[in-house]
């Protein structure tokens, strides 16, 4: 829009008639051209890539909340209080150290199956489930010191995998190799589960990754 705008405006100010500007607008209607094309997928009445879930469909219900709360913030009674209105049957939260985890720590009342792994420089994890968990596994894809988790939970007698990811936001046009290749780890998993799974985090995509 505001490239558009741009263009209007220069067209009102100076005449397109000199070879110089002659260019400028070339150059103007291939910019346009190549962001109309990046935002047409997503326009309204673009096909949908994914089905919407129908109410009342059959299975369990599993109700999952996820909150990246950063680390620095210390307004840990609105992320309870959040919580609890909620009512979620399980909770990840990303970017949570050590205050963190001691400032949630009513929340294991509730949330009797855990799994907290508090750490620094925002790579914090920690998982609360209402559902007993079979197993846990704290992996690191792509960086050492970027943790994921992979839960297996009983809802209910039968087993659900979720893929609790919080993969390194990459800086403005820096390389997204990390984030991408975690991403394209667990989407290869996915493709092989033969139970339910879900993945669930604060992906960190950005607009120049190729994922996207």
């Amino acid at each position: 829009l505001i490239l558009l705008a741009a263009l209007l405006l220069y067209l009102a100010l100076y005449p397109a008639g000199e070879i110089g500007n002659a260019t400028l607008l070339m150059t103007y209607a291939v910019a346009l051209v190549i962001c109309a094309l990046d935002i047409w997928p997503y326009l309204p009445g673009r096909k949908r890539e994914l089905r919407r879930a129908r109410p009342g469909m059959p299975g369990t219900p599993l109700s999952v909340l996820l909150i990246n709360v950063l680390q620095e913030n210390e307004d840990h009674n609105s992320v309870l209080a959040r919580i609890r209105d909620s009512q979620a049957d399980v909770v990840f939260l990303s970017e949570t150290n050590a205050r963190w985890r001691e400032a949630l720590s009513p929340l294991e009342a509730d949330y009797p199956h855990t799994y907290l792994l508090d750490k620094e420089a925002h790579n914090g994890l920690l998982f609360y489930s209402r559902y007993p968990i079979r197993e846990v596994q704290e992996r690191y894809f792509c960086q050492d010191h970027v943790p994921s988790l992979t839960v297996d939970m009983d809802v209910e007698g039968r087993e659900v995998r979720l893929y609790c990811i919080h993969p390194r936001p990459p800086r403005p046009r820096d390389d997204t190799q990390h984030l991408d290749d975690e991403l394209m780890i667990v989407a290869d998993e996915l493709r092989e589960q033969h139970r339910p799974a879900m993945v669930i985090g604060d992906f960190n995509e950005v607009g120049w990754s190729w994922m996207v």
